[in-house]
């Protein structure tokens, strides 16, 4: 698992949510993210953009399919980073979306081609509103001063949740001798 940490965080709200409010629809029980878009048009493209409504220090699934060329089709921009990925039919990319702008490119040969893409997420929205107790933000007793504080922790604390590069390279238990 790519983000052990982080997706258990996504799991424990999500089960929240779901104890709380039993009408929800859960149609991925085994994803930790709250919410899916299909983007399902022949030419599936989108403009440079930021997911601003999404967790803060989260991040987002990018799972594009279809029929096309990912070395000269549709690739993938991160705006800031500089970067362009090709990203093949049936591979997914994990990108913190709310915080690096990212598009993609269209097709090269769109009469000959088709892209897709399941895009899983979840709303900041939904971690404050269980953090807050099921309330609004502004129903809580808390002040400006002190959610702005808690705002500067949670951030600080977040990047504990991603893995180092010393755990993406340590061999794991399970990994052959």
């Amino acid at each position: 698992m790519w983000f052990p940490r982080l997706s258990a965080i996504y799991a424990i709200n999500k089960l929240a949510l779901h104890a709380k409010y039993d009408t929800l629809k859960n149609h991925f029980p085994n994803l930790s993210f709250d919410a899916t878009t299909l983007n399902y048009t022949p030419n599936s493209v989108s403009r440079p953009h930021t997911d601003a409504k999404n967790l803060s220090f989260g991040i987002c699934a990018v799972c594009p399919f279809g029929t096309f060329d990912h070395e000269k089709s549709a690739h993938f921009v991160l705006t800031q980073l500089r970067t362009v990925i090709e990203l093949p039919a049936g591979d997914t990319f994990y990108i913190p979306s709310a915080t690096i702008q990212h598009w993609s490119c269209p097709l090269y040969e769109p009469e000959k081609e088709s892209r897709y893409c399941a895009i899983f997420y979840s709303a900041g929205s939904n971690f404050r509103w269980v953090a807050n107790g099921f309330k609004k933000q502004d129903d809580s007793k808390s002040t400006v001063k002190e959610r702005n504080e808690g705002g500067t922790r949670r951030w600080k604390d977040a990047w504990k949740l991603y893995r180092t590069l010393e755990e993406f390279t340590a061999p794991s238990s399970s990994s052959p001798a």
